[in-house]
């Protein structure tokens, strides 16, 4: 119970537990998302409207000028767009390190115990728990005593029901 090809074997019948990560944008929509920003719309019709008159105004120079804001004007769009996008990849690998919790299992020779992630629990292990630890997963309880199970307000929210309500 628990070896190596045991643990193989029911990853492949039940699956791996793999972490949830939230999907990161690409580039191209951090691009998007703040060349939409109505900073940046504005000084491009501005921009436009300034090259429009400076034609009838001072010729065809006039519009080099606008080119030249409407061209600075994407450059720093890119210069915000990329920093956000490297922000956006380090918050998601900080919020993955933040949900790593480990747990003991019994695996291997018989009552051999071992630290792991929760996120390498496989579907048959045996999960040891003391006080006040938190259930990483859907289990069955094979031997307890004195057990009693406390669900996190966040619990109750989602299930849409408290004590008073199971009670009635």
């Amino acid at each position: 119970m628990g070896d190596t090809p045991d643990l193989e074997r029911r990853k492949a019948v039940y699956g791996e537990n793999n972490k949830p990560l939230p999907p990161g944008s690409s580039i191209f929509e951090s691009f998007k998302q703040e060349a939409r920003n109505i900073m940046w719309v504005a000084i491009g019709v501005t921009a436009l409207f300034a090259g429009v008159c400076g034609i009838y105004a001072d010729g065809w120079g006039a519009i080099l000028e606008a080119i030249f804001i409407i061209v600075l004007a994407l450059m720093l769009i890119l210069i915000s767009s990329t920093v956000d996008y490297c922000k956006d990849k380090k918050f998601i690998q900080l919020q993955s390190l933040l949900k790593e919790e480990t747990v003991t299992v019994i695996r291997g020779k018989e009552g051999a115990s071992e630290k792991i992630s929760v996120w390498k629990l496989v579907v048959g292990d045996v999960i040891m728990l003391t006080e006040g630890q938190r259930v990483p997963a859907d289990c069955i309880t094979i031997e307890s005593a004195d057990l009693e199970v406390d669900e996190h307000p966040e619990r109750k929210l989602i299930a849409g029901k408290t004590e008073e309500d199971r009670a009635k």
